[in-house]
């Protein structure tokens, strides 16, 4: 669990009542008025989206002229752009807008960040979360804070992250997955279905997570996870009875790769991973065990592909 305190920055104001209690499951909690896509209305300021010189990106807000607070913003980098999720009537004198910083050509959905906006006095924002995430799976609003499910890129070993803000910090906290109560996934049907998908949602099943982890342990199964982000789902297809897929590791793909293969008619699973550290590991099988249309992808897209007996 990461906790970040930003008690320094807490905007003043008084408790007041719960007035908020949503339970909500889908992207956007209650949000205040938007006039467009990078312009949002929260009860005590209007913010915008504007683009700098770099192309830099900036949250500004502009205040409203009954409230004796001047205009502030939250900046990026030239290497980010800014998004606005929602923005929620949190607390009687206090307004929050949730931010993701979305990092250009990444494979991930972004960072979350925390604005406040209160009644009275200057806007503040929360660190960043440190999490790179794939969206946002729930998110649960209270009058003692605000938490979003989300799941992390790069850690296949958690079911999700929960970011959680109590009104002065945030913190991240880590849900293990659990697979244990999935049955291993069946022949036929079972495999063929996966033909067109990205391999990330092969290996996202808890079914097809028993299968695999049946060749390989689990942190050799999450590299092979982190190994095959980046894929066109296109190239997921069966030849000769052997489903295939192959995939490498975001910002990284010339040195790290990984593929899948399964039978169709019996279900048996084949994978290996190829990195410039460790060069071409198989699993399921020595290398020149594994199915020919595998072995075959894997030595025209890894360098280091080596067929050893």
């Amino acid at each position: 669990m990461t906790r970040h305190t930003d008690r320094s920055r807490k905007a003043a104001g008084t408790a007041g009542t719960v007035v908020v209690l949503l339970v909500i499951s889908v992207l956007i909690a209650a949000p205040l008025a938007r006039a467009d896509t990078n312009s949002f209305f929260t009860r005590y300021s209007s913010l915008r989206i504007v683009d700098r010189d770099d192309d830099l990106q900036e949250l500004v807000s502009d205040g409203w002229e009954d409230n004796w607070h001047p205009g502030w913003s939250v900046p990026g980098t030239g290497n980010w752009r800014l998004a606005v999720e929602t923005a929620i009537p949190w607390r009687p004198d206090t307004d929050v807008v949730v931010l993701l910083r979305l990092e250009i050509s990444n494979a991930c959905t972004g960072w979350y960040q925390f604005v406040v906006v209160p009644e009275m006095g200057f806007p503040w924002a929360t660190e960043a979360s440190e999490t790179c995430t794939l969206g946002t799976l729930a998110m649960r609003v209270s009058h003692d804070g605000i938490e979003i499910d989300t799941i992390a890129v790069s850690r296949p070993d958690l079911s999700h992250i929960t970011f959680r803000f109590d009104g002065e910090g945030t913190e991240e906290i880590e849900v293990a997955r659990d697979d244990s109560g999935a049955e291993i996934a069946g022949v036929g049907s079972d495999v063929t279905r996966w033909i067109g998908t990205h391999p990330a949602e092969i290996l996202d099943e808890s079914s097809e997570r028993r299968r695999f982890g049946s060749i390989m342990p689990p942190k050799d199964l999450y590299e092979l996870v982190r190994n095959t982000y980046v894929a066109v789902p296109g190239d997921t297809r069966a030849v000769d009875g052997i489903l295939v897929a192959w995939g490498c590791r975001p910002h990284n793909c010339p040195y790290e790769q990984g593929g899948i293969a399964l039978e169709v008619a019996t279900g048996r699973p084949y994978a290996v991973t190829c990195s410039e550290e460790h060069g071409v590991r198989a699993f399921g099988g020595k290398p020149s065990e594994i199915p020919e249309p595998l072995r075959a992808i894997g030595a025209r897209k890894c360098s280091f592909w080596r067929d050893t007996n």
